[in-house]
This record gives C-alpha cells, sequence and structure tokens, in this order.
C-alpha cells in the first residue's frame, strides 16, 4: 500500500535576523519545519526556511546555497536560505556581527540549516553554533 503522508518534524537550525522587532540583534536558535516522504529517509527532507524568512508579499522567492567550512581535522558543511531584494532591510544582525568593517552586502534574514552525511538537513550542535557565526560574518 502506498501512503501519501509526510513526516513532518523540527531541527535545531540558526536565525539571523535582518530587522529584528525587538533590542535584541543577535542571532538564536530556532526549530525549522522539515518533511520527508517516510521516517526511513532523512536524506529526503525538504526544510521549510520560508517561515522564518520576513517579507513574503515583497519577496516570496527563497535562495539557498550550501556552504564549506573547514578547521582542522573537522568540516561543518551548511545550507544557507536568504531572499534578495534591493528593499529589504539591511541585515541589523549582520551589522552587529560584522563591527565596524563596513556596512553588510546582505538584505535579508538568514537561516542557516547544517548539513549531515548525504547532506542531509540535522540538527545543529553546539559549536556549529560559532561556525555558523563565523561563516555568515565572513
Amino acid at each position: 500500500m502506498i501512503s501519501f503522508q509526510s513526516v513532518e518534524s523540527r531541527i535545531r537550525s540558526r536565525w539571523y535576523p535582518a530587522n529584528p522587532p525587538t533590542l535584541n540583534k543577535r542571532p538564536r536558535q530556532i526549530g525549522v519545519v522539515v518533511r520527508q516522504p517516510n521516517p526511513g529517509s532523512p536524506k529526503d527532507r525538504y526544510v521549510f526556511a520560508e517561515g522564518h524568512l520576513g517579507h513574503a508579499r515583497l519577496q516570496p522567492y527563497v535562495h539557498d546555497c550550501k556552504a564549506t567550512v573547514r578547521e582542522g581535522p573537522h568540516i561543518y558543511k551548511y545550507r544557507v536560505f536568504f531572499k534578495r531584494h534591493c528593499r529589504l532591510p539591511l541585515s541589523v544582525c549582520l551589522t552587529t556581527l560584522l563591527g565596524n568593517q563596513g556596512p553588510p552586502v546582505l538584505r535579508s534574514d538568514v537561516v542557516v540549516v547544517r548539513l549531515g552525511e548525504e547532506d542531509a538537513p540535522v540538527n545543529m550542535r553546539d559549536r556549529d553554533s560559532i561556525v555558523a557565526d563565523w561563516l555568515v560574518k565572513e
């Protein structure tokens, strides 16, 4: 029998707000919804980052790219979700991370998801937040 129901869960990810509603301009951990066809197929997970990226009417399209960070013998893989539009607000969070190194070149909220084996989205661990902050800052 074929089942057409998918399995939905949440994974720990990192969110970098562009224009936060509060004075807290720092990135934070969030739970991003992922969906997969069945419990035995984690490599087929689809990430729904749209719920955490604002301004859906102005720019409905979400872009993503893969990034790899090598730190000594360790390799960290991530998928970075963001939007691109000239009228989106400048990333206040990135300005905070960059300090006085110049204005941010990204106008959007950013969601960073850790990739595990076979590039499947998985939960972030302790060190991943530090590496993701470095990745977004660079």
